[in-house]
């Protein structure tokens, strides 16, 4: 994360580098040391309400150097969340922060970018884990508005008239579900805005933030604790953040909104003064290793008496500098990563075994989860380090794996739908090409049926007859083509032809649409917006797709589906020509508008605001 200096009012720290320096430089002279497992310690300087952070590594010469200084606020709210499989820090972070994408441990499930600032007092970050942090959220942007309604004009309505706000309590990923949205990513790219939030909620209490250093007291940021879906979030902003227009509204009641990141402490708890050494720990630390490969981890809890050793080789290691260069062989050498999964010792099918039913211990998988191959147990001694690893094939040993608890999402309670034109019908709906409030009854009652049928079937054959090497392209360029030609055609159709004179409302070009190839009849401002309109509705491929997965369909299924999505696309097109689309070539589509109101630019979709 960045130093969000303006947040806290603290602007004056980031004008130059010889005052940013100079803070760095008092926090590692006055602060709190406090050790993660890289072996390397965190400074922490409480200035008031406020708190430095400079993290530090280990240089090549093994010197310690300054690695990240970031601002935080101690507080209250601290919540307990689940690690999901998403890490995002960047590339070219220190290992000793990450930005892991996480889940809350309640009902409410949903996924949030959470920057933890201490991340490395921590054993393990692996799917599933769960972490007690305590949070802030620093703001990008913020507004406040008196009331719900007041918040409700500042909403763009689309051409149906439609608000599309964000939901009270919600703190919404958008940066990051735009940038990874299929078609948008670029594998291996970085992108420096995925933490960000957009968020809306109730104040429910405010207070002053001081900044303290010496005898120096000055009230710099606004403490605002709001509710949201996961519980009493704390927003911190400057006073200068906020629009003068909207200062006022800036009292308890108020609707805040905005963009902002979540900054995390894990310094907290059992791991205040930094890491924790017993037999739990270690363990937890060693999957994480093995799983992750990042060995170097391991040296603040070996010693010099340190063993690993191994059952299919039958020879150890012994030291710190031994085991770690071992273990870095082995998972630089191994085919992909290991799968770690914690488990317990249930049985023992013979006798003379070293440990007994009850040893906590891991069960290494090769490639697959169920794949076992190995037992690692680890054993510690009496100041909690480290004293022997030992990495057991003897089939003797029967054991469980810990499943974690499954925490309820709101994946959960989504209802597959019946029918392939359902989803249609509902992106249909959210990129405006029908009205919000239209029945469905309306959309499946085609008088051209037949016709858009017939479209339909002759589209299949030629790509029966010309298989295209990627086929979700392809059926979503088909599916748009479809769509476009059908607002085409409705268009040419209702235009004034007095002397009844024969002209051509569409051509139907199968080459073309397997290539997403448009030529049209149409003037060149409503060509263009029926181009537009068409990249929308290449998206009716992905609906196709992910019916068929949800529902466990087959190939042998796919051309009937096909020609139910082929038919409504059509259908929804000629509802759109009658009702939508004039208006399109004059304005802003609800796309663009939509993305606007997030935020979000009409040329890279990317949020609004610097980072300090």
């Amino acid at each position: 994360m960045a130093n969000l200096f303006d947040s806290y009012g603290l602007d004056f720290l980031g004008k130059d580098e010889d005052t940013l320096m100079g803070a760095v430089r008092y926090t590692v002279q006055e602060g709190k040391a406090i050790k993660g497992y890289y072996d390397t310690p965190y400074f922490y300087l409480p200035i008031g309400s406020a708190e430095f952070w400079a993290s530090s590594e280990k240089s090549e010469d093994g010197k310690l150097a300054i690695s990240g200084f970031h601002t935080h606020c101690g507080g209250k709210t601290i919540w307990e969340m689940i690690c999901t499989d998403v890490d995002i820090s960047p590339k070219d972070w220190p290992k000793t922060e990450r930005i892991l994408m996480m889940s809350r441990s309640t009902d409410n499930g949903g996924m949030l970018p959470v920057d933890i600032i201490t991340a490395d007092v921590l054993p393990s970050f692996l799917k599933d884990d769960r972490l007690t942090l305590q949070l802030v959220a620093p703001c990008l942007e913020v507004n406040y508005y008196a009331t719900e309604e007041e918040y409700d004009k500042t909403v763009p309505a689309d051409k149906q008239g439609q608000k599309w706000g964000i939901a009270d309590g919600a703190l919404i990923p958008l940066s990051f579900l735009a940038n990874h949205l299929v078609g948008n990513y670029e594998d291996g790219k970085e992108y420096d805005n995925d933490a960000y939030i957009t968020f809306k909620a109730k104040v429910t209490r405010l207070c002053v933030g001081t900044f303290e250093i010496g005898d120096q007291k000055e009230n710099t940021f606004i403490r605002c604790f709001a509710d949201t879906v996961y519980g009493e979030l704390e927003f911190d902003h400057s006073f200068d953040q906020v629009p003068e227009e909207l200062r006022d509204n800036i009292k308890v009641g108020s609707i805040i909104s905005g963009v902002c990141m979540i900054s995390a402490d894990a310094a907290i708890g059992e791991y205040e003064n930094g890491i924790v050494k017993d037999f739990d720990h270690d363990l937890r630390l060693v999957r994480f290793t093995l799983a992750e490969g990042e060995t170097e981890r391991l040296r603040s809890v070996l010693t010099a008496d340190s063993v690993y050793e191994t059952d299919t080789s039958g020879n150890s290691c012994c030291g710190a500098d031994e085991i770690i260069d071992r273990l870095t062989y082995g998972c630089e050498n191994h085919e992909g990563k290991y799968i770690a999964h914690l488990a317990e010792i249930t049985e023992l099918a013979g006798s003379g075994l070293e440990y007994p039913v009850g040893t906590k211990c891991i069960v290494l998988a090769d490639k697959e989860e169920d794949n076992y191959e190995s037992i690692v147990f680890v054993s510690v001694d009496e100041d909690g380090n480290i004293s022997r690893i030992h990495v057991s094939t003897d089939s003797r040993y029967r054991f469980r794996i810990e499943k974690p608890e499954r925490v309820k999402t709101p994946l959960d309670d989504m209802v597959i739908p019946e029918s392939v034109v359902q989803p249609i019908i509902w992106r249909a709906k959210y990129h405006g090409f029908l009205a919000y409030d239209l029945e469905d009854k309306l959309v499946l009652e085609d008088e051209d049926y037949t016709q858009h049928k017939n479209n339909a079937e002759r589209m299949l054959e030629a790509l029966q007859a010309e298989p295209q090497l990627d086929a979700e392209k392809s059926i979503g360029n088909i599916l748009g083509y479809l769509f476009a030609k059908s607002v085409e055609m409705t268009v040419n159709e209702a235009k004034e032809n007095p002397a009844f004179e024969t002209r051509l409302t569409a051509s139907y070009s199968p080459h073309d649409a397997f290539r997403g190839v448009l030529r049209s009849t149409l003037p060149p401002d409503q060509h263009a917006a029926l181009e537009n309109a068409m990249e929308q509705a290449r998206q009716f491929g992905k609906d196709v797709f992910v019916f068929m997965e949800m529902t466990d369909k087959t190939d042998d299924d796919f051309p009937e589906l096909f020609t139910q999505a082929a038919v409504v696309v059509q259908r929804i097109g000629q509802m759109y020509a009658s009702n939508g689309f004039e208006e399109s070539c004059k304005a802003r589509t609800y796309d663009e508008a939509h993305y606007a109101h997030f935020g979000f630019s009409q040329t890279d979709r990317l949020p609004v605001g610097n980072r300090s």
